[in-house]
């Protein structure tokens, strides 16, 4: 994974858009970003995909359909769990990322929003 875009507001906050750089995950899925917060250089992922974060590398192949061409593709479990963390289009992930922008200009708390949906 690599980081896209990433947004440094005043107050320590970064927000950075990651996306599946897998060659296979380019060719087959246009949905392989998330929003993430960095906080001394961790990337923090929402709380429901914590989950996706902590396996055992098994060699087990999995099967994930396309969102370009629809078809199954075959993938192993690095992949499959990098995909199921960053599953959204970039187009959502950047109206998220300007959403937060938004509320940080608005004088909102953008702290107690973060922990809406990151564990920080």
């Amino acid at each position: 994974m690599k980081i896209r875009t990433t947004e440094i507001l005043p107050n320590d906050i970064k927000l950075s858009i990651v996306e599946v750089d897998n060659p296979i995950a380019i060719m087959h899925f246009d949905n392989r970003f998330q929003v993430v917060v960095v906080m001394k250089n961790k990337k923090i992922f929402p709380m429901l995909k914590k989950k996706f974060l902590n396996f055992e590398e098994s060699y087990y192949i999995y099967s994930i359909k396309s969102d370009k061409t629809n078809n199954d593709i075959w993938v192993d479990d690095v992949l499959y769990n990098e995909k199921q963390m960053c599953d959204r289009s970039l187009e959502d992930c950047t109206t998220e990322l300007l959403r937060y922008i938004s509320m940080y200009n608005q004088g909102i708390d953008l702290k107690k929003e973060l922990k809406k949906t990151f564990r920080i």
